[in-house]
């Protein structure tokens, strides 16, 4: 992992035949709930680094071959704790694999299936939220309204 800020993150939304999404709770900042996701840094490209951050923050593995990329290069602007000011995200889409998700202590404190209720409930919760109680993480309250799933 780069020490500086790229500027460029990737995440990836999976989702179960319900349409619940996974969430992981992150146990570093920027704090809240929010699908597996990372700088691009030096994972290579996008797709890469999508299946690295899903690898390294729940333990699933992905293929890259239901992935499919619905966001590309989308800006929001935000304080990085690695020193940018913005971040270009990619987005992709792809079923929840099966397995058992595993919460990589270091990086996430909790992982969430989450139903459209939920995913509301954590966006209202968003403005308000603390370490403690947490919302949705802000660039993901944002991603998740522009892709119609809040």
């Amino acid at each position: 992992m780069s020490e500086r800020c790229d500027n460029r993150s990737v995440g990836v939304i999976m989702t179960d035949e319900t349409g619940r999404i996974l969430l992981i709770n992150r146990a570093k900042p920027p704090y809240g709930w929010a699908p597996p996701a990372g700088h691009i840094d030096d994972h290579g490209g996008s797709l890469d680094t999508a299946i690295a951050e899903v690898s390294e923050e729940t333990g699933l593995g992905l293929s890259g071959e239901d992935m499919r990329l619905v966001m590309e290069g989308y800006r929001i602007h935000g304080q990085c704790r690695r020193g940018g000011e913005y971040h270009d995200w990619d987005v992709w889409t792809t079923p929840l694999p099966s397995g058992e998700p595993v919460a990589k202590p270091d990086e996430v404190r909790g992982i969430l299936v989450a139903d459209t209720f939920a995913l509301h409930a954590l966006a209202q919760q968003t403005p308000y939220a603390t370490y403690e109680r947490p919302g949705l993480e802000p660039a993901w309250a944002t991603l998740l309204s522009e892709l119609g799933h809040l």
